[in-house]
């Protein structure tokens, strides 16, 4: 498969930004503390119409062997690349909202082919969009939540791509379909390595640690919750503005850019404007804010157990950026390793929920260091 993108839809967007109404700004002087900030939206608009290029990424994809697959009913969009090296490990790579498969681009050469003489593996990546997101399509039917999602990989990894076993990394939603990989289908996973885990205090647990965890997690859901509670209860109203506009595109998904990032750079260091906008593109050239949001719906329905409660027994390998949710960072490593079988529990001192954009040598030597482990 290539991903060619008619012209009519470029020009389309062009004509969208050329005509953008945006309101005032509430005070001056807010920035970012009531959600987007005005002046940096414009700014990123400005160049998302006038200095971006989309067909230059488009090649660049298009430089990496990419398939669709149908699995559960569904179509896949997933790039796979096979490691020269021998012994190498099939590792699934998978993201989240508001991400893309573009979070892994630059982890790929690095995976596939590490210097030579390095003690840890090579890998075998597949990188699918999530269904919904990107180039995949969105579910037809109702139950597509991260427990049928994660079966849906299984079968590709497995049935499609006939791998007898895998890894897993994954953070954000791609950590929880991790998790689930790991205790619904650990036959087939050699092991799961995350940056965004799920544990909870253990039942009945007193202290002080206990007392931080929930003032941190109810800190957090005050300031940085409400976009999951649209998420999952009204995600169609937001997603026919957001195909609609692409400054209404903009405007949510560069507020969790930069305020679930390491405040220690500024949202274009970190990720660069290029980027980002090209992560848009994900979500506006497919039309997939809606099909990328259904799964928030269809997991707030259901609120598997398995999310948080369930001994995940497949070997797991824990890294934390210390910008990360505090639903993450607030756990400790004992509650860690009484949900996981964790072999590798690394906390890092910078970096945030974006990882593999943010610090990706880190990334890269943890996963290296974790799945080479497992490998010895």
């Amino acid at each position: 498969m290539k991903i060619e993108v008619a012209d009519e839809h470029l020009e389309d967007l062009r004509r969208r930004l050329d005509c953008i109404r945006l309101p005032d700004q509430m005070l001056p002087g807010t920035g970012w503390s009531r959600g987007a900030d005005l002046s940096y939206v414009k700014s990123f608009l400005a160049y998302w119409h006038r200095e971006y290029d989309w067909r230059a990424w488009e090649q660049r994809l298009n430089n990496i062997p990419q398939y669709i697959a149908e699995v559960d009913g569904t179509v896949i969009h997933f790039l796979h690349l096979r490691s020269h090296a021998e012994h190498s490990i099939p590792l699934l790579l998978l993201h989240g909202w508001p991400g893309s498969i573009l979070e892994f681009i630059d982890l790929i050469e690095p995976l596939t082919a590490p210097e030579s003489g390095y003690p840890t593996p090579a890998f075998d990546l597949v990188i699918p969009s999530l269904p919904g997101y990107g180039f995949s399509s969105a579910p037809t039917e109702p139950g597509w939540d991260v427990v049928r999602v994660a079966a849906a990989f299984d079968g590709l990894m497995t049935d499609t791509l006939d791998y007898r076993q895998y890894g897993v990394h994954g953070g954000d939603w791609g950590g929880i379909i991790a998790t689930v990989l790991g205790c619904r289908h650990a036959a087939n996973t050699l092991g799961i390595h995350v940056n965004f885990p799920m544990a909870l205090p253990p039942p009945g647990a007193v202290g002080e640690a206990v007392s931080r965890y929930h003032s941190a997690v109810t800190a957090f859901g005050s300031s940085e919750q409400a976009y999951g509670a649209v998420h999952m209860t009204k995600p169609m109203s937001l997603a026919i503005g957001q195909t609609d506009s692409p400054a209404a595109l903009a405007g949510w998904i560069l507020e969790k850019f930069q305020g679930w990032h390491d405040p220690a750079r500024s949202i274009d260091d970190a990720f660069g404007r290029d980027w980002l906008a090209s992560n848009l593109m994900m979500y506006w050239l497919p039309r997939s804010v809606a099909g990328s949001l259904n799964l928030y719906f269809e997991t707030g329905q259901t609120e598997p157990e398995i999310l948080f409660r369930h001994r995940v027994e497949t070997p797991t390998g824990i890294a934390i950026f210390p910008h990360e949710f505090p639903t993450v960072t607030a756990v400790t490593d004992d509650w860690y390793r009484q949900r996981y079988n964790v072999q590798r529990l690394t906390r890092f001192d910078s970096g945030g929920h974006f990882a593999a954009r943010e610090e990706p040598d880190a990334l890269i030597a943890d996963i290296r260091a974790f799945f080479g482990g497992l490998r010895r």
